[in-house]
Order: structure tokens, then sequence, then C-alpha cells
């Protein structure tokens, strides 16, 4: 199935009260999107690549100092991309802290070139990110990468985040640390395979 992110606003259909039981219902008015309309950086980050570009990343999820681990393989590839939108299949494996493996059947997902902040809010500012000295090597590749730090909050207390990207890597991720101390958790996320097509 092909799923369209972000996720389109489905707008619902109701009768008006004092109207015929048989007149039509009316449309709900849903105004027109009024914040800032950008390019969406999961689209332009792909576009730049051909059909056919895979991108594999493994993620691992773990309690700090503890030796469970669990670990899920993603392998992206573009399998379709228009001056609108890409078109990504997904396909995962997941080995958890017991040994327990998932393999989960491909899905396909859509990203629309552009979207609208909410009202009030500004893109990111790209003087944010940071230019790395040191390359990360990607299967004996290297890649100039730009870092940037952000925190953030959720029901575990305070989130850390780092995050590695490059511009010649499809999807743009090269490596991210996301860390909660207060629940000692944190997930690594590196790519570790990259395969253009000829």
């Amino acid at each position: 199935m092909l799923r369209r992110l972000p996720f389109l606003l489905l707008v619902g259909l109701v009768g008006c009260g004092d109207a015929p039981n048989d007149a039509p219902p009316a449309p709900i008015a849903v105004d027109a999107p009024t914040g800032e309309r950008v390019e969406n950086p999961s689209y332009a980050s792909w576009a730049a690549f051909p059909v056919g570009a895979v991108v594999e990343r493994v993620s691992v999820t773990e309690e700090i100092g503890r030796p469970e681990k669990t670990t899920t393989t993603s392998t992206f590839t573009l399998v379709a991309k228009t001056d609108t939108s890409i078109t990504l299949e997904l396909k995962t494996r997941t080995t958890r802290y017991d040994g327990f493996v998932m393999d989960n059947p491909p899905d396909r997902f859509s990203t629309d070139r552009y979207f609208h902040l909410p009202p009030g809010r500004k893109s990111a500012d790209p003087a944010t990110a940071k230019e790395i000295d040191t390359p990360f090597i990607v299967a004996g590749k290297p890649y100039r990468v730009r870092l940037v730090e952000s925190r953030d909050r959720n029901e575990g207390g305070e989130v850390l985040v780092k995050t590695w990207t490059s511009d010649a890597m499809p999807g743009g991720l090269v490596k991210s640390i996301t860390e909660t101390p207060g629940v000692k958790k944190r997930t690594t996320i590196e790519a570790t395979g990259v395969t253009l097509p000829r």
C-alpha cells in the first residue's frame, strides 16, 4: 500500500440541522494553509539521486549501562521521483534484545516536495549546522558531514539529539544519536551501506 507523508487531512461531511433528510450534506470549510511554504528536506535529500538508489541503516536501541539491545536494519530504495514527490520502499528486520527476529513486509510511502509550517513557525536556520573536519566512513567511502545538536522533552524527560548529515548521502542521514538520560535510553542510527545505480 502506498502511503503519503505528511498525512493528508481527510475532511468529513456533515448535514445541516434544518435541511431535509434527503438534502446533500454540507462540506466542512477548511482554511488554506497560511504558514511558510518550505521544501521538505526528506524530498531534497533523495531527489538529488537516481531512481534505484539504496541506503541501509542500522538502528540500535539500548538501556545505557545494560547489555540488552534491540537492532533494526532498514533498507530504503528510491523507487520513483517527480518534480512534486518521491516514493521510497522500506524493508526492515528487527532483532529484539531477547533474540526474537521479525521481518516486516516491504512498505512504500510517498513524500511531497513542499509543505506548510504551522502559522508563526519559521524554517530551521541552516547556520545551526556545524561542519565536521573529519569525514565519516560508510562502506569504505568518506562523507563530509554536518552536525546539528538539539534538545527536546518527552514523557521520559530531556532528550538530547545529535545528527550528522551529508548532501552526498541519499536521504541525508549519516548518523544520529538520541539519548533520554532520565530513563537511560539511547538510540543510535548509522548508515552502513549505499548503492547507486550505474
